[in-house]
């Protein structure tokens, strides 16, 4: 009688010298940011825990795509359905893209007489980090670079 062993291989992250691979640019692009001032002592905890998921997240994903490409079975067919969806994810969940809502807005909201009144919407993400108070660091710092813009254009004045 003959008995057979079967492995189940799966893809490892592995650490190569001289070349960066997506994960190690991911863990650098993140370092980077959590050198940013502006974010709080727990900050630094909150960002690498969120980027390790996803990470982890992104490799869960790419077994599964090479599970299917070593036993495609039934689904031999719909590989490139599997490739298509991921690339998907990749691009509208992993590291969210450009969406149009996401684009800053400035809109003209009213008139009257020769006042102008403006309307300014914009997208501030990982909204959860400095204690929840980036929206507000933010909007302060669009609504001084606003006034700058407006007095450069001697559009702006105090009165």
């Amino acid at each position: 009688m003959v008995s057979y062993k079967f492995l189940r291989s799966r893809l490892e992250e592995q650490e190569q010298a001289g070349k960066q691979t997506l994960i190690s640019l991911i863990r650098q692009w993140y370092q980077v940011w959590l050198q940013d001032p502006d974010l709080v002592l727990e900050d630094q905890h909150l960002l690498p825990d969120e980027w390790e998921q996803k990470i982890d997240l992104l490799k869960i994903k790419l077994n599964k795509i090479f599970q299917k490409i070593l036993n495609p079975g039934v689904d031999e067919t719909r590989l490139d359905d599997y490739s298509l969806k991921f690339v998907e994810w990749l691009h509208d969940s992993f590291k969210e893209s450009n969406i149009a809502w996401k684009e800053p807005q400035v809109q003209l909201t009213n008139i009257q007489g020769s006042a102008m009144q403006f309307s300014v919407r914009f997208y501030v993400d990982n909204i959860q980090l400095e204690y929840w108070r980036r929206g507000n660091r933010i909007q302060n710092e669009v609504r001084r670079e606003m006034v700058q813009c407006l007095r450069q254009a001697y559009i702006y004045t105090l009165g």
